[in-house]
């Protein structure tokens, strides 16, 4: 697959630039939601494109919470892997754990210092200075290692904290809604800003194995609350999918075989995806 779309780079900027005027354009912003789809599938060109079956690179799919834990392999962030979006691999990647260790990866979420800290501190009551996150988040400030999300004082690691017990608190109240429902649902400047691809990648994100395993790549903080609050339900966007799990997919689409995946969604959204649509309504 190429892709002429990679991030952090002069291209990259200058296309989120077109794309922030498009957005703040009156008239053109819902132009633009419009066209950004078709603009992506050519700059990315992604290989499910290229199949006998009609698989939307862009789709959102609606998974069981509890089926999103095992890290994907492929172990970069969701910005990292905008050029993999739609892609597909075979190889052993997908029965591979994830190598790293860290205080936010494992080889399953829920065995992370990240997760238990978010569980017990909203399931428990534990102050956030007495998770086991924050006190090593703390504590690596004088072993110039690696900050949390830039965070380089205790006070800034409190109020990243703060901004957790804030997306806890929208979604305990309001429900699980994806980056487009929140774009149309409220208006807000900071996730329109996002445009059409970062809003995709906002989400909680996966790769799919051979056997239709949902891997887990990004999205942690979402996906921990969602685990803590006991929900059903959460929308995820998907990156790679195996070469073997194509073939199931085509399979089902030829009538051979019977899955019962949420990916066999992908199968039949509108290509031309739009956040002024609700996603609930793509999915019928």
């Amino acid at each position: 697959m190429e892709s002429g779309i990679y991030p952090y780079n002069l291209s990259y900027s200058v296309r989120r630039g077109i794309e922030y005027s498009l957005i703040h354009t009156p008239g053109l912003d819902y132009i633009y939601w419009n066209f950004a789809p078709k603009y992506y599938k050519y700059q990315l060109n992604p290989d499910v494109i290229e199949l006998d079956i009609p698989i939307n690179p862009f789709s959102i799919i609606y998974v069981d919470v509890d089926d999103v834990d095992k890290f994907s392999s492929i172990a970069m962030a969701s910005a990292d892997r905008i050029g993999e979006i739609g892609s597909v691999n075979s190889g052993k990647w997908d029965r591979s754990e994830q190598s790293k260790r860290t205080l936010y990866t494992a080889d399953k979420l829920t065995n992370t210092v990240f997760y238990n800290s978010i569980k017990a501190h909203f399931n428990d009551k534990v102050a956030w200075e007495d998770t086991k996150l924050v006190e090593q988040v703390i504590s690596n400030l004088s072993k110039d290692k690696p900050a949390w999300h830039g965070c380089q004082t205790k006070k800034e690691i409190l109020k990243r904290c703060r901004d957790i017990d804030e997306l806890y608190e929208k979604i305990r109240d309001n429900g699980y809604k994806t980056q487009f429902e929140l774009i149309q649902d409220n208006n807000i400047q900071k996730f329109k800003n996002s445009g059409f691809i970062n809003s995709l990648i906002n989400e909680v994100t996966v790769d799919i194995g051979r056997d239709g395993d949902l891997l887990f790549v990004d999205g942690r903080h979402r996906l921990s609350i969602a685990k803590t609050l006991d929900m059903d339900k959460i929308p995820v966007f998907v990156f790679t999918r195996h070469k073997k799990w194509i073939d199931k997919l085509k399979e089902h689409y030829d009538g051979k075989i019977e899955l019962y995946h949420p990916d066999t969604k992908s199968l039949s959204m509108d290509n031309n995806l739009n956040p002024y649509v609700r996603p609930s309504q793509l999915l019928e």
